[in-house]
């Protein structure tokens, strides 16, 4: 499902994720939780394919999500300046993604 391996990646020459491992085999609902500059979304960024690692691999599903419409299909990415509502619920977001993908 969702295999990233040794991901590096930097803006310019500073380093926001190192040799970032992480492996999930089942279908979940996961949320990333840690202190303003960790690389959350710098991580999520990888993993939806907005942005390609400096090195190491990630993969959606078996699949380079870099630019990879069939990949992509695979999860549902909310960035904290979605421009939906701000008094939107967890639930909400997971009804609104279920129109994308109903599983």
């Amino acid at each position: 499902m969702i295999h990233m391996e040794q991901v590096n990646y930097s803006y310019q020459k500073t380093p926001v994720l190192n040799q970032v491992t992480l492996h999930e085999s089942e279908p979940i609902i996961s949320a990333i939780w840690g202190r303003n500059g960790a690389g959350k979304t710098t991580m999520m960024s990888l993993l939806a394919g907005h942005n390609r690692p400096d090195s190491g691999t990630v993969q959606i599903m078996g699949q380079d999500p870099y630019n990879n419409l069939a990949a992509q299909e695979h999860l549902c990415y909310i960035q904290e300046n979605h421009p939906l509502g701000k008094n939107w619920t967890v639930s909400d977001m997971v009804q609104m993604g279920q129109y994308f993908h109903p599983q």
